[in-house]
């Protein structure tokens, strides 16, 4: 009569571990798939963002400005800092 149980015992209890590890598994692949889809959404916000600002006409003035005087542009540079600030 012991034997009979323990057998069955063993075999659902491995039936059930083999069930917990799928499902594990499935929820953590699920899990990596969205927290991939987030920082990647994240960085194409932050390539977006880089293009914007490194296509902004004030700063392109600004610096083409001090590169072409040699000299840099103190207050120029504290309204460009001051910029920055701002969006990051």
């Amino acid at each position: 009569m012991l034997v009979p149980l323990i057998i069955i015992s063993v075999t659902t209890i491995t039936m059930v571990r083999g069930n917990v590890e799928e499902t594990t598994k499935a929820d953590l692949g699920q899990l990596a798939t969205e927290k991939m889809n987030e920082v990647d959404f994240i960085l194409q916000n932050q390539i977006a963002l880089t293009k914007s600002v490194a296509q902004s006409p004030f700063i392109v003035d600004l610096i083409a400005a001090q590169q072409a005087s040699g000299a840099a542009d103190v207050v120029g540079n504290q309204r460009l800092t001051g910029y920055f600030t701002k969006i990051f």
